[in-house]
Order: structure tokens, then C-alpha cells, then sequence
């Protein structure tokens, strides 16, 4: 089984040592993704709900050069700075996956820069 990396035009490019995405199979792992649009800049400081449409309007961005959609990606894993946060990032969340939404783990952490409030990496099944 074979291996390629995923990058979207949609997306950032990353800042640090890491692929948007890779594919291994017919498995898509998808990074991390913090709230930056595709020019780089930051979206939403102070308002997890606009930083949380665009992580994953991102997310969405790698899954569809990997040749899927929303509806393939089977697990995603949640971290946020502050759990009060949480029902907001639910608000956005369910937008994006309005039916048989996938397994997930939802954490409180620091994030590596003050500023954001909401990370959200992914796994799918593309084909």
C-alpha cells in the first residue's frame, strides 16, 4: 500500500513540518487544522464559531483533492481551549455533518498559539 500527500489549494499552506493531509490506501489522515484561509490569514480571532467554519471548510478543502466529501470522513477528533467554547463549535459542527455525523473525541488543551480557540483533525474513507 502506497502513500501520497494531499495538499489543497484551499488551504494554508503549513508553517511548520507537516502535510495537510496523507493518503495511505484508501485512508485520508488530515492534519491539525487551525483557522486560516487559503491567502494564509487568520480567520476569527475571538469567535470560535467563524474559526470553526473555517477549520472546516478546511478539512473539507483536503478530503475533496483526495477525491471524497464530508459525508466519507468517519472519525474527527475536537480540541479546544475552553470547553464553555464547546456549544458553539457543536452549533458549526452539525452544519457540516447534519446526518450519521462521525465518531468523535472532543478535548480541552493548549494550542500552540494564543489565539486559537478550536483545532480539529480527521480521518476518511475515500472510494
Amino acid at each position: 500500500m502506497g502513500k501520497r500527500v494531499i495538499y489543497s489549494e484551499k488551504v494554508a499552506k503549513p508553517v511548520a513540518t507537516y502535510s495537510q493531509g496523507m493518503l495511505a490506501g484508501n485512508l485520508l489522515f488530515i492534519a491539525g487544522m487551525t483557522a486560516f484561509n487559503p491567502r494564509g490569514e487568520f480567520v476569527g480571532k475571538n469567535d470560535v464559531r467563524e474559526q470553526t467554519r473555517q477549520v472546516l471548510e478546511n478539512i473539507r478543502g483536503v478530503v475533496e483533492v483526495a477525491g471524497g466529501t464530508m459525508k466519507d470522513i468517519v472519525q474527527t477528533t475536537v480540541y479546544v481551549t475552553d470547553l464553555a467554547n464547546f456549544p458553539a463549535v457543536e452549533e458549526v459542527y452539525k452544519t457540516y455533518f447534519p446526518t450519521d455525523p462521525p465518531p468523535r473525541a472532543t478535548l480541552r488543551v493548549d494550542l500552540v498559539r494564543p489565539e486559537y480557540l478550536v483545532e480539529i483533525s480527521a480521518t476518511a474513507v475515500i472510494g
